[in-house]
């Protein structure tokens, strides 16, 4: 009875989100697709000028039915494959939109200098939303690092990862190649008459090369990452914590945070007014 009544909870945890969407499903395609079903054979057969009972009355019946049931079909499919793209994807996870890729550092003192201490400064954050059709967007973080090695070993870096809180608020982001076409505009400095704007690329990018980075002891390194966030509608979170995620390749994870607070734009993020020629 036990191992009944777990089950029936679990079936229950991973649907209950969902069942509005069953009850939009039967209230709107079920009784609303049969009345207008009904509605549409009606009219059809009074302009025919025949009964709801003859032969072809039926076949129009059942066209109507079919035409009901496909798009039926297609709306489930919709929420179906709008829920399937809020959950990255996992192998031996369930899907979680919320899922963070890499395990967090206790918050513990070490008692003696770690052979790998990944630390470092989120210098600059730019967030930018890509709306798609379904009820899930996706708004790519932007960020520029300063990493250096205070370990006692030299490593790379082979996992990035990135947490985002506010609150209760909680988002994981996966790592995505930054598009050649970004830039940063600026307004140039030392100008006093009129204000005049420069386009930078996003490099450095870091964790790109084929060949890895090596952090060697107290040598900083920085550059630019791009993360994917699954958001919904039109959330925004420029003033929350961001944690920049890390695992050296010798096993140990580290995070690299920017503390919730307000911060200064130091640029605007555009997609590149002149591609092949980049200012700066």
């Amino acid at each position: 009875m036990g191992k009944l009544k777990t089950f029936i909870w679990s079936q229950w945890a991973d649907i209950k989100g969902h069942v509005k969407y069953a009850i939009l499903y039967l209230v709107f395609f079920g009784g609303g697709g049969a009345a207008l079903v009904a509605l549409l054979t009606s009219y059809i057969q009074t302009i025919r000028g025949a009964p709801l009972q003859d032969r072809l009355g039926y076949v129009i019946l059942a066209v109507l039915v079919f035409c009901s049931l496909i798009l039926s079909a297609i709306f489930l499919y919709l929420v179906l494959l709008s829920d399937r793209a809020k959950r990255p994807t996992g192998l031996s996870a369930p899907p979680n939109p919320n899922r963070v890729p890499l395990e967090l550092p206790r918050k513990t003192e070490p008692a003696a200098p770690l052979q790998v201490d990944l630390q470092g400064d989120i210098l600059e954050l730019y967030i930018l939303h890509a709306p798609s059709f379904f009820p899930v967007d996706r708004a790519h973080v932007f960020l520029r690092a300063r990493i250096v090695n205070r370990g006692l070993s030299e490593a790379t870096i082979t996992a990035f990862g990135l947490l985002i809180e506010l609150g209760e608020y909680r988002k994981g982001g996966d790592p995505i190649q930054i598009p050649p076409t970004m830039r940063i505009r600026r307004e140039r400095e030392g100008t006093f008459i009129g204000t005049a704007l420069d386009e930078f690329p996003l490099e450095p990018a870091l964790g790109v090369s084929p060949n890895p980075e090596i952090y060697k002891r107290g040598i900083p390194h920085e550059g630019w990452l791009a993360f994917e966030v699954y958001a919904h509608g039109s959330e925004e979170f420029p003033n929350a914590q961001f944690d920049l995620l890390l695992e050296d390749s010798l096993g140990g994870s580290h995070r690299i945070r920017r503390k919730a607070g307000v911060y200064r734009a130091t640029g605007q993020l555009v997609v590149a007014s002149q591609p092949g020629v980049p200012n700066g």
